[in-house]
């Protein structure tokens, strides 16, 4: 994944270097979110789709269930 290479809401600002999980090394890239926010993750995990957001997709899913909306709120 080349700098600049954007995957769902990520977007890669710089990569980091490698990071070990049990007995495997993975390489990380600090990516910003279409929210603004930065977060280091490990590439592999956006490339395969496993993580699509800093976590912003999931406060906001979090905010509509516990206020009882549906993600189609206000259509009739």
């Amino acid at each position: 994944m080349d700098i600049g290479h954007k995957q769902n809401k990520l977007t890669l600002i710089k990569r980091t270097g490698f990071t070990k999980s049990g007995n495997r090394n993975y390489k990380t890239g600090i990516f910003q979110c279409d929210c603004g926010n930065e977060k280091m993750v490990i590439i592999q995990n956006v490339e395969r789709n496993n993580t699509k957001s800093c976590g912003c997709n999931y406060k906001i899913s979090n905010k509509h269930k516990r206020l009882g909306m549906k993600k189609d709120y206000g259509k009739i």
